[in-house]
């Protein structure tokens, strides 16, 4: 009798465990795809246009941007200001005809994550006004 219990408790235990993870699985597994008609930055490194994957990892505070021809990084984000994401996108700083990826928005997050403020975009940014903001819909 007390293997049945023993039985009935693991299996409480384990579908209490699924319910309490199932959120953040799928949150995980919220990979977005982006056609990016030009060259950006990330941190200091240069991207070449194409099509991109962009997953947010485990913790959520980093992401992973890649795409089928090796290029790929990892980058430490924080969070914007609480408000409803409507749409899933990318928003790139633009100085001049230089890009820099500056936030990711997912639909139906909360927040948008900001990319740190790379030296190469503040010394740009110290020679010009504002820089123009671009969106690009991820798919």
């Amino acid at each position: 009798m007390n293997t049945n219990k023993d039985r009935l408790w693991l299996r409480a235990v384990v579908a209490i465990g699924l319910a309490i993870s199932a959120q953040p699985f799928f949150a995980q597994s919220r990979y977005l795809s982006a056609d990016i008609p030009f060259d950006f930055y990330i941190s200091e490194r240069l991207f070449p246009a194409g099509t991109y994957t962009v997953e947010p990892q485990q913790n959520h505070d980093a992401v992973r941007l890649h795409d089928n021809r090796g290029n790929t990084m990892f980058v430490m984000t924080t969070g914007l200001s609480p408000n409803a994401v409507n749409s899933s996108r990318l928003v790139f700083h633009r100085y001049g005809d230089t890009n820099f990826l500056a936030s990711i928005y997912w639909q139906g997050y909360k927040n948008g994550r900001a990319l740190p403020t790379s030296r190469i975009e503040k010394r740009l940014a110290g020679n010009r006004s504002t820089p123009n903001p671009v969106a690009l819909q991820l798919k």
